[in-house]
């Protein structure tokens, strides 16, 4: 049509050129009836396409209403892959029931035989989680059970896991175990492969359940079936997702029903009486109505027809943990009570500590750091105990330090009622024959099952191209006397049986037990009673002679004699300045007084001279330290009053001289020397060091307890006169190598305030030197050597040390017993430097009115002393 209209456009367009010259009323009748036909083409052309465009607009509406539907409407649901299952007559089901094992829980659970579970809710149980299995494993088959949430209690974390375990293995799922498999109540699919890279656990697999309804657990162990060892969850008889796969080591192994909650009361079902609380969309046996050839009865720990406490006895380091664990894997129905147990229940619920236990936790008393009062403060040990009473099951109390104490050995029992049989094992010595077979073919076993996961995880990692992690070493063996093994290795991470604190605070009340404090038997496995109580003693021996001393403090004996020592001080001080000041530059006297026969140290030579005339400062530093050290052996004896304590060890001197003195042990910054076989090489008189039987070396002084201050001066003097006269000899090994050291605060800078390069008091100015070392008796003083000094910049000044040194006499009598040097009168301040020039050499002294040498470089100013308070 298009077309046709186009043509004869043109030919109305073109015909008058084409047909020449026409009448006037030929051409108009003509090309009206031309316009008319050509008007009457476009009116249906335009109607043509109004009909084609509401058609279009239709499809599009019609288009638009089909998509909105699909959306409105659910995607079709895939086919179940589960069929239905043929039922186990009733002759080839199992005879007894499935239900929770209260042998194979934690300590908080509750429930009854109609399957109505929940737990202690309240102080520290509220932030964790509670475990329990089922009584029966399956290894075949195709087999369901239910679980239906009761109550969530108010305020509280709620949290469900569901799933299967190996009998035997941890009771938490979702915390890493490779024996375990299982949902979480947020959608999460648990699993775990050995030797796994990274976590395999499956978020979102499920939809979540941790609402009110029905949630149905189904374990698919069927070969024939097309979901075979696959794990699948409903609720309300709906499926709640895919079946998800069982990891290929548990395939095989019987699978145990295992459920873990918080906050949450709950019913359990396994089909008792036939009973299924939500019908699936196929037919399933529960687990009540599993086929007998499929079940396998977890072994029997329904308990002893007694109940029993047992409480192993034993030293730090000695095997106690480790009897532990063979006494649980020997009895399965064994509950352990101790601190670390609970810390790794703290853990297994997902909380983790803030910080590290440090060297103050251990095994026995790990540190609880988890930001949770009820947790931290041990407030939970009583509920726990009275729980562990009321369950009815056989209970090892793995503790060293407490099962040591006979107040806490008694105070744990009356804890428990009558019927539980109370025993005292008792490891003390080497242990049995037994007990190191197990634990040779343990650390065999272990080794071998470490080895084969360290290559797994080798290959895996080279086959995903990443570099593994460097893992910690494996422990050390521990051999016996006998060269035997006999203790577990343990890393060191797994920390000490008992914390060093803890022994040293606790060990001098470690006893073994009797029957007066209320067991019923008292078991001595290792060695028999009579060389127990003989190696505990010498135990306890040694223990005496290495640790320290708790809550040693110094007696009235020490108190007395520092005054008096104090005092003397003094007195020693004053006569010494006394007398230098008195002589001027006059000769010394002391030298030749006769000290042995001296009755007054004060005044030896009848005249006023005291036998100390001559002290240097390391005179008195050795008097000082001679004096003290002598004061503390005998008084540390006579303040612990312990036979069995023969003395202050080598290693532990630094720590009693800070008891008694309060101040650091530091014979390197006083003395100069590295350690304390040094410190009495130097002092020469009267300390000692003896060995001992037990192979310590123990600080001796020669002199009795009585000995008076004026021995200890005599004796210093006349080793001050043997070094004087071995210098004199020219033996320079006899020159004490120590100075003094005085502790000031650091300089402060002040502004300067004169002009550039002056002071009111301008001179020149004596560069700074070394602090002065006072020169041994008979020296010669060395001469003066020039110092380098370099022209100093403007700005602030500091106040330093001072920079003069003074002259030995003035040294000599101004030092006191104190060990310090007196402090200066004036310290000048040095000016700053700002960057090193051309060093310019001065003489060090010289008179006053002296002409400077002519120098190129500038005049350097004298700085202005501090007053005293300045300094």
């Amino acid at each position: 049509l298009a077309q046709a209209l186009a043509g004869a456009a043109l030919e109305c367009l073109s015909w008058p050129s084409n047909t020449g010259k026409m009448t006037e009323e030929n051409g108009g009748t003509e090309r009206a009836e031309e316009d008319a036909d050509v008007e009457i083409e476009l009116e249906e052309e335009e109607e043509q396409e109004e009909e084609e465009q509401q058609g279009d607009d239709e499809i599009a509406e019609e288009e638009t209403a089909d998509a909105v539907a699909a959306e409105d409407e659910e995607p079709a649901e895939p086919p179940e892959p589960e069929g239905d299952a043929a039922p186990v007559s009733a002759g080839e089901r199992i005879k007894h029931d499935v239900a929770l094992n209260a042998m194979d829980a934690t300590q908080d659970v509750f429930f009854s035989s109609e399957g109505v579970l929940s737990a202690v809710s309240g102080g520290a149980f509220r932030h964790l989680l509670s475990g329990v299995r089922a009584n029966t494993s399956a290894k075949k088959g195709r087999y369901l059970f239910e679980v239906q949430i009761l109550e969530q209690l108010p305020q509280a974390q709620l949290e469900l896991r569901v799933g299967f375990s190996v009998f035997g293995s941890s009771l938490f799922l979702g915390t890493g175990s490779v024996d375990s498999i299982g949902f979480g109540s947020d959608g999460t699919y648990f699993i775990a492969e050995p030797a796994q890279l990274s976590t395999l656990h499956r978020p979102s697999a499920c939809k979540p359940f941790i609402g009110p309804g029905v949630v149905g657990i189904l374990l698919n162990l069927d070969e024939s079936s097309t979901a075979a060892n696959t794990m699948s969850i409903f609720l309300d008889g709906v499926r709640a997702g895919r079946p998800q796969p069982i990891p290929s080591h548990l395939v095989g192994k019987a699978l145990c029903p295992t459920i873990n909650f918080r906050g949450l009361s709950l019913r359990v079902n396994f089909g008792r009486d036939d009973v299924q609380l939500c019908p699936l969309p196929f037919r399933c046996s529960l687990f009540s109505q599993m086929a007998w050839a499929h079940h396998e009865l977890t072994p029997r720990i329904e308990g002893a027809e007694v109940c029993e406490l047992i409480l192993p006895i034993g030293l730090p380091g000695a095997g106690v943990f480790d009897y532990v664990e063979r006494f649980k894997e020997e009895h399965p129905d064994a509950a352990e009570l101790s601190d670390r147990r609970f810390v790794e229940w703290c853990v297994s619920s997902g909380l983790k500590p803030k910080a590290d236990g440090g060297k103050s936790s251990s095994l026995d008393m790990p540190a609880l750091s988890f930001g949770r009062k009820e947790l931290d403060d041990r407030s939970w040990h009583s509920l726990m105990l009275t729980l562990a009473a009321t369950n009815g099951r056989r209970c090892v109390a793995a503790a060293v330090g407490a099962n040591l104490l006979q107040s806490e050995r008694v105070k744990l029992l009356k804890s428990f009622p009558t019927k539980f049989k109370k025993v005292a094992v008792v490891l003390m010595g080497e242990p049995s024959a037994s007990h190191k077979d197990w634990v040779r073919k343990t650390v065999e076993s272990r080794a071998e099952a470490a080895k084969a996961l360290r290559e797994r995880k080798e290959r895996l990692a080279e086959a995903a191209g990443v570099a593994l992690e460097e893992e910690e070493s494996d422990p050390a063996v521990q051999m016996s006397e006998t060269g035997e093994l006999c203790l577990l290795p343990r890393r060191a991470s797994d920390g000490p049986d008992m914390s060093n604190a803890q022994i040293s605070r606790l060990y001098l009340k470690f006893t073994l037990p009797t029957e007066d404090e209320g067991f019923d038997e008292i078991r001595y496995v290792w060695q028999e009673k009579a060389k127990a109580h003989e190696h505990l003693r010498k135990w306890i021996l040694e223990k005496k002679s290495s640790n320290l001393v708790e809550g040693l403090t110094p007696g009235k004996w020490f108190l007395g004699k520092m005054a008096a020592w104090r005092a003397a001080r003094m007195k020693l001080r004053k006569g010494h300045l006394d007398y230098k000041s008195g002589q001027g530059q006059g000769k010394d006297a002391s030298d030749a007084i006769d000290v042995a026969g001296a009755a007054d140290i004060h005044n030896a030579d009848g005249h006023g001279t005291p036998l100390y005339a001559g002290f240097l400062y390391q005179d008195w530093l050795l008097l000082s330290w001679r004096y003290e050290l002598h004061l503390l052996v005998h008084a540390f004896a006579m303040d612990v009053n312990d036979e069995d304590i023969p003395g202050i060890s080598e290693q532990h001197l630094g720590h009693y001289f800070t008891v008694y003195y309060g101040n650091p042990f530091q014979p390197k910054e006083k003395l100069g020397v590295s350690n304390v076989k040094e410190l009495l090489s130097l002092l020469k008189e009267p300390m000692e060091f003896i060995d001992h039987k037990n192979g310590q070396r123990i600080l001796h002084s020669k002199l009795d307890k009585e000995a008076t201050l004026e021995d200890f001066v005599k004796s210093v003097e006349v080793y001050r006169r043997d070094r004087k006269r071995r210098l004199e000899a020219g033996d320079e090994s006899a020159s004490l190598s120590f100075i003094p050291t005085p502790n000031r605060p650091p300089a402060k800078s002040v502004p300067a305030k004169a002009a550039p390069g002056k002071r009111p008091d301008a001179g020149p100015v004596q560069p700074k030197s070394l602090p002065t070392r006072s020169a041994p008796a008979g020296s010669q003083p060395r001469s003066a050597v020039p110092a380098k000094a370099a022209p100093v910049a403007k700005g602030p000044v500091t106040k330093a040390a001072p920079a003069k040194a003074a002259p030995a006499k003035a040294t000599q009598h101004q030092q006191g017993l104190s060990g310090q040097p007196p402090p200066a009168k004036a310290a000048p301040r040095t000016i700053a430097k700002t960057k090193p020039v051309e060093a310019l050499k001065r003489p060090l002294s010289g008179p006053k009115d002296a002409p400077n040498p002519p120098s190129k470089h500038p005049r350097i100013a004298k700085v202005r002393p501090a007053t005293r308070e300045q300094f």
